[in-house]
């Protein structure tokens, strides 16, 4: 370090820390949900297959799969 250079102000050390970690959070943040869409939209594709006109239910189980599909599309807003 040269004798005529000043520090770095404390205040401007914080604020650079600060804003660093703002940055690192706000990324992560979006990254997270990103994935989650995506993810979505894979579960979305997956009932939709299952969830096509095909033949109706005839057991209590394939009824009661049915109705869990349908509101689990509803839910990702499929």
């Amino acid at each position: 370090m040269s004798p005529h250079r000043r520090p770095v102000p404390l205040w401007y050390a914080l604020l650079a820390v600060l804003v660093s970690v703002l940055a690192v959070s706000g990324a992560g943040i979006w990254y997270t949900h990103h994935a989650q869409q995506v993810a979505d939209r894979r579960w979305c594709e997956l009932f939709s297959v299952l969830g096509e006109g095909g033949p109706p239910a005839e057991t209590d189980r394939g009824v009661r799969i049915a109705q869990e599909v349908s509101q689990l599309r509803a839910e990702l807003g499929c």
